[in-house]
């Protein structure tokens, strides 16, 4: 497996070459890439593997390794000067560059895609999931040694290859000399391109139903993606083939296996056409809009398409909130909520101002945005800080296993005796709101508070992560995390207790209050149940680090990666 720093470097820098640059459509605007801090990001990014990629080539040369992996065969080829020209170590490094970038997204949407098709055919699925099953009864994972009599799995992994195949167009190739092949006269020194995706779906050689997911073609067929078959070479042909493919076969097989074989998949009874259905992307998502530095340019983002793609994200969602408004309009529930209140508010006038649906959509979706990303939030933080500190995990664990014994999964009656999750949900609010700056208020009239004169028209913002880490309130630990402070504490974080007030206080305090902290518990309380949870051992300072990002909602600097391992209650 790849080492988890070199897999976050990758997709940093995949992010960072695959974003839409101005400057290679307008070589006369590139400033404006270095105004978003494109160049900067994606030097910082390179400099972060370069070190990483030192370091591996360090280990293989002061190594005494039993066997011999690709890195040893490279700096073998550097040695023994083998190949005919000279092969440097920035050339070693800039090889293995390659193996991983390219390397990890192709498997990860692979599995995306057979994952997919799985779920949409739901027989295709109980057939792989019961021959898996059969084979490794009683085994609580997949080996590669089970994987060798698993027909049907090569069968699906064949099929999503056929279909969806993670590189459309194969590596460009250049003729070297004049060629006619059947009608085609390739004149020397043509660019070649292999259309892959094209040819798994052509009916002529897979018949009229090449559109269709159909894994049994395959069983009685000796076509292989091994580049022999040329109906079939998602992985390519000849001296140009994927150096990986055998590596890669094993490692989707082995992946698929395991995850049909420890978990039943269903779709969402609510899932949208769009998440059901095949629909392929053809671009990379844009993070930077240039019209809000250069107001002149907007221009740029309508090229881009970000006008259009902001607009077709708005309609999808508007359809979904007026779907939800409708279903309450029309529905007999029993149980009012949030929704069903705007609407009675709309019915009986009774805010003294009409209220109407566009109003109340919105409402929704200040909802959905404010509370998805926070929920998110905090419990990363938590998950955190418990892996940072053992001992306050395993007293986490011992109290919800000894309140849940027997029980699959904690409900919301289960946490109210829970008191030491409790002190774990409010220290990791204390020491990590979500929001460090309360939404802005606005004094009404002159105020003088303490020795502070504030007048009136005073746009007053309140730094709820400060308060949190104040030494004369927390006492000298209080920039350490320790839940048992809350034990025998009265402080609540409902608005009373201004030493801590994530949610606010006051007549604005977040109204989901009550929800969120039930929810916050009950999520936290589940992952500590039903997992063991530890640190990856090749973990860098920087991930099991406390390193905080500098946005409205603090996330981590650096993503939190965890091992969960199942444990039986």
């Amino acid at each position: 497996m790849f080492p988890l720093n070199a897999i976050a470097c990758a997709g940093a820098i995949q992010l960072a070459t695959t974003q839409f640059n101005v400057g290679t459509y307008v070589p006369s605007l590139a400033w404006i890439d270095w105004i978003r801090g494109l160049d900067d990001e994606l030097q910082k990014t390179g400099n972060e593997f370069d070190e990483f990629l030192e370091r591996v080539v360090q280990d293989h040369v002061d190594g005494d390794g039993d066997r011999t992996d690709f890195v040893d065969i490279l700096l073998a080829i550097q040695r023994i000067k083998s190949v005919g020209f000279e092969i440097d170590l920035l050339s070693i490094k800039a090889i293995i560059l390659d193996v991983f970038v390219g390397g990890m997204d192709t498997s990860y949407t692979l599995m995306e895609w057979a994952m997919t098709e799985l779920l949409r055919h739901p027989k295709c699925l109980n057939r792989l999931q019961e021959e898996v099953r059969t084979v490794c009864k009683g085994k609580c994972n997949v080996s590669q040694e089970d994987i060798q009599d698993v027909n049907y799995l090569r069968a699906v992994i064949k099929e999503t290859l056929r279909l969806h195949p993670p590189l459309p167009l194969l590596v460009p190739h250049e003729s070297t000399h004049d060629v006619r092949l059947r009608d085609y006269h390739i004149p020397a020194g043509t660019q070649v391109m292999i259309n892959v995706w094209a040819i798994g779906r052509e009916a002529a050689t897979w018949g009229p139903d090449a559109e269709e997911f159909r894994p049994e073609r395959h069983l009685d067929s000796s076509v292989d993606s091994r580049g022999q078959d040329f109906e079939l070479i998602p992985f390519g042909a000849g001296r140009r083939i994927c150096p990986a493919i055998s590596f890669a076969a094993v490692l989707n097989e082995l992946v698929l296996a395991n995850l049909v074989h420890q978990f039943d998949w269903i779709l969402p009874v609510k899932s949208a056409e769009d998440q059901t259905g095949v629909a392929e992307s053809t671009g990379i998502t844009i993070h930077r809009i240039v019209g809000t530095y250069v107001p002149w340019l907007a221009w740029i983002d309508w090229i881009r398409g970000l006008d259009g793609q902001l607009q077709k994200i708005g309609n999808d969602f508007d359809e979904f909130l007026e779907r939800v408004v409708q279903d309450h309009v029309d529905g007999d529930r029993d149980r009012n909520d949030f929704v069903d209140v705007l609407l009675k508010i709309q019915r009986e006038k009774s805010v003294g101002f009409d209220i109407d649906r566009l109003i109340i959509k919105a409402i929704i979706l200040d909802i959905f945005v404010g509370g998805t990303d926070t929920s998110f939030t905090l419990m990363e933080w938590a998950m955190t800080e418990l892996l940072r500190h053992p001992v306050c995990l395993n007293r986490l664990q011992e109290e919800v296993r000894t309140i849940c014994k027997g029980k699959s999964s904690v409900s919301q009656e289960d946490i109210q005796d829970m008191n030491y999750l409790k002190a774990v949900m409010k220290e990791t609010l204390r020491l990590h709101p979500p929001l460090p700056l309360m939404v802005p208020h606005e004094s009404t009239q002159d105020v003088s508070l303490r020795d502070y004169h504030i007048p009136a028209g005073t746009q007053v913002i309140i730094n709820v992560w400060a308060i949190g880490r104040e030494a004369t309130t927390w006492g000298p630990d209080a920039g350490e995390f320790r839940p048992e402070r809350h034990l025998d504490s009265s402080v609540d974080f409902r608005g009373q207790d201004y030493e801590l007030i994530p949610f606010g206080a006051g007549r604005r305090i977040c109204p989901a209050i009550s929800f969120a902290a039930a929810l916050n518990e009950v999520v936290l309380a589940n992952l500590v149940h039903r997992f063991d949870w530890r640190f990856p051992v090749e973990s860098t300072k920087d991930q099991t680090g406390v390193a905080e990002s500098t946005e409205i909602t603090i996330h981590r600097m650096f993503p939190l990666y965890a091992i969960a391992s199942s444990t039986t209650t």
